[in-house]
């Protein structure tokens, strides 16, 4: 515990950046504690998958440039900008946001009553002691196992609008 609050503590004497919008994401970081700025990437996320050996390369990919296009957009020194991604894997396939209700639809068919992973890379990218840039990243895999959706729950998981 010494040792994060020692992190949360350095963290604190940065200015530091959200690259997103995420509501998600920014409690994340009120909960801690911390004072930030949101600046929303503007990376358009259109990676090549087919590039990256494994989705934990991708996402996390993914998080390092939504953090550098806000680091060089903004261009300050004293930043410390925070970015991140996050996606689900369903048999080495990773999903993306769902089109529309038809494509969560089937999202949610194929992950009822089946195990999937939920990956989330954070990327942090700042200025160092020579004022070069620096990039550390984090990621987190959790395996989520899912129950038997019936079309009644998986109805009115979609109408709520969260799935899209």
């Amino acid at each position: 515990m010494s040792l994060q609050l020692g992190y949360l503590e350095r963290l604190k004497s940065r200015t530091i950046v959200l690259a997103s919008g995420s509501p998600r994401r920014k409690e994340i970081l009120q909960k801690l504690g911390l004072t930030f700025t949101v600046v929303p990437s503007t990376f358009p996320e259109d990676l090549d998958k087919s590039l990256f050996a494994t989705p934990a390369e991708y996402v996390r990919c993914n998080a390092i440039e939504k953090a550098k296009e806000v680091h060089s957009r903004l261009n300050d020194p004293t930043n410390l900008v925070i970015g991140a991604d996050t996606i689900v894997v369903l048999d080495d396939r990773i999903l993306e946001k769902p089109r529309d209700t038809d494509d969560a639809r089937r999202m949610l068919r194929d992950l009822s009553g089946r195990s999937h992973h939920v990956m989330t890379a954070v990327a942090l990218v700042f200025r160092d002691d020579v004022g070069g840039v620096r990039v550390e990243t984090l990621m987190e895999d959790t395996e989520v196992e899912f129950g038997e959706l019936d079309v009644q729950l998986i109805e009115a998981y979609v109408s709520t609008g969260e799935p899209m």
